[in-house]
C-alpha cells in the first residue's frame, strides 16, 4: 500500500480528531463522512489504494471476536461489516453464524 495519505471514520462514531497527524516526516489527513459504515476506519495510500479495517468493540468478548476475524479472512466469505458484527448484538444474533454453524459458546 505505501505511504498513507488519509484515514477515514463516520462522523458521530467517533471522538473527533485532530484534522492532520504528523507521522514521522509525513502528515496523515484524518476525516469523517456521516457515509461511512461504524464499524470501519479506510486507510487511503498516496498511491489511491484503499483498506478497509474492519474495527471490533473493545467490550465484545474474546470468542466472538475471534470468529468475527476470522470469518472476515475468510477468501470466501461475501459478508458486509454489518453482518459479520452481528455476533456482536443479542444472545439471538449469536446463536448461529450466515452459513448456518453456530457461534462459540
Amino acid at each position: 500500500m505505501g505511504r498513507t495519505d488519509r484515514v477515514t471514520y463516520r462522523l458521530g462514531e467517533w471522538q473527533a480528531p485532530r484534522r492532520r497527524l504528523a507521522v514521522g516526516e509525513y502528515v496523515v489527513r484524518l476525516e469523517g463522512f456521516r457515509s461511512q459504515h461504524d464499524d470501519t476506519l479506510t486507510v487511503v495510500g498516496w498511491n489511491h489504494h484503499r483498506l478497509t479495517l474492519l474495527v471490533i468493540a473493545p467490550e465484545t468478548g474474546p470468542e466472538v471476536a475471534g470468529h468475527v476475524l476470522a470469518t472476515a479472512a475468510d477468501e470466501n466469505n461475501t459478508d458486509d461489516s454489518s453482518q459479520l458484527l452481528t455476533a456482536r448484538g443479542t444472545t439471538a444474533a449469536r446463536s448461529r453464524t450466515t452459513d448456518g454453524a453456530p457461534l462459540p459458546a
